[in-house]
């Protein structure tokens, strides 16, 4: 999937067909969403540590 490797193919292998496997799609989907998770998780304790300050008189 990366762009060397598509170069190499079609240079090696010019009438393939390049496909991609499920499990390297699940893989960078689920690092996708675990980036997205963790992205949220800093957003909504920097908000709920924001609003802790804000209560404090």
């Amino acid at each position: 999937m990366a762009n060397s490797m598509k170069l190499i193919a079609k240079k090696c292998f010019p009438a393939a067909i390049q496909v991609t496997d499920h499990f390297h799609v699940q893989k960078l989907a689920l690092q996708a969403l675990q980036e997205f998770r963790i992205k949220n998780r800093w957003e909504a304790m920097n908000r709920e540590n924001q609003a802790i300050l804000n209560a404090k008189p």
